[in-house]
């Protein structure tokens, strides 16, 4: 299992373990990945928690509830999503993957993500090889093939 939360998951914030709980038993996520202002570390009183659940199959679900007086805003797809389809839904879903791509970078990396001039600009010093497949896959955005080699790059697994 791959889970992006392991550094928060089991420590004092009770709705990060409920998220990472209810995805793993409820729903078969192997992958957890938050994102948005707590995965940036901008955390104001009333952020959200949004986070995206990958699991081997299903339909895809979300989940907008509140506990405590925070609301999840969680999105849980299967490895074979829409953005694999050719349509205008399966397009918009690959661009929300690949702006997704350098937020997530960051934060698995745990280092704070400063906007796309920044961190662009950081990932092209600091790790060129990754930038290149970004930078292709931002330049041909209907290229699966592209897509998935970036997002293999940035989350460090093997997408078929």
């Amino acid at each position: 299992m791959t889970l992006y939360f392991e550094k928060m998951e089991n420590n004092d914030d009770p709705i990060i373990n409920s998220i990472c709980h209810e995805l793993k038993s409820k729903y078969g996520c192997h992958t957890i990945v938050p994102y948005g202002s707590r995965a940036r570390g901008l955390i104001t009183p009333t952020s959200d928690y949004d986070v995206i659940g990958i699991r081997k199959k299903g339909a895809k679900t979300r989940i907008a509830k509140k506990q405590r007086g925070f609301f999840w805003d969680v999105f849980i797809y299967s490895e074979n999503e829409r953005c694999r389809k050719k349509d205008i839904q399966g397009l918009y879903r690959r661009s929300e993957l690949l702006h997704a791509l350098v937020d997530h970078y960051f934060f698995i990396r745990q280092k704070r993500f400063l906007g796309p001039k920044e961190g662009f600009a950081w990932i092209k010093k600091n790790d060129p090889s990754t930038f290149k497949l970004i930078h292709r896959a931002l330049s041909f955005p209907a290229n699966i093939s592209l897509l998935k080699k970036a997002a293999s790059e940035v989350y460090k697994v093997k997408l078929s």
